[in-house]
C-alpha cells in the first residue's frame, strides 16, 4: 500500500500518533527518506539540515506534538520499575502483563526522548533520556 506522506497524520490512536505502527509498504518509506535527505528512518541527531527538512513537511508536526505530550505526562513520573516479583509471577502462573507494560513504557519513553531531542536540539531532555539508557542496561 503506497501512500501519500500528508496522509500520515490521520494514523493517530488514543494515545497519540504512533508513526510506525501505520502500515506502508516501502516505497513509501523510500519517500519520507528521500524527501527529508536521510539515509535512515531518521537522520542522525546532529544532520540538523536532515531534520529540518523532514520537519519543514506537514505530516510530522502531529506526530511531534504528540510526542511531547507524551513525554510531558510522565516527566513528573519515576521510570516504570521491572521487578523479580513480576517476572516470577509470569513463570509463577504465566501472566506476563505487569512485566511487559513496564518494559515496554521504558521503551517508548526513551525511544519519545530520543525523538524530541534530535527534533528539537534541546538538551532538557538528555538527563531523562541518559536515565532510560542506563535502566535499559541494567537489565
Amino acid at each position: 500500500m503506497s501512500a501519500d506522506l500528508d496522509s500520515l497524520p490521520n494514523a493517530v490512536n488514543s494515545t497519540g500518533p504512533k508513526l510506525l505502527q501505520v502500515e506502508h509498504d516501502s516505497a513509501y518509506w523510500d519517500q519520507v527518506l528521500t524527501r527529508s535527505g536521510a539515509n535512515n528512518l531518521w537522520p542522525a541527531a546532529s544532520n540538523q539540515t536532515a531534520w529540518q527538512n523532514l520537519l519543514s513537511q506537514s505530516w510530522p508536526q502531529a506526530h511531534r506534538a504528540a510526542t511531547r505530550q507524551r513525554i510531558a505526562t510522565v516527566a513528573q513520573t519515576p521510570w516504570p520499575q521491572l521487578s523479580a516479583q513480576m517476572l516470577r509471577r509470569f513463570a509463577r502462573d504465566g501472566n506476563r502483563s505487569a512485566f511487559q507494560e513496564a518494559y515496554f513504557a521504558r521503551r517508548e519513553r526513551i525511544t519519545d526522548l530520543a525523538l524530541m531531542l534530535a527534533m528539537d536540539h534541546d538538551l532538557a531532555y538528555l538527563d531523562d533520556l541518559v536515565d532510560g539508557l542506563w535502566l535499559l542496561c541494567e537489565e
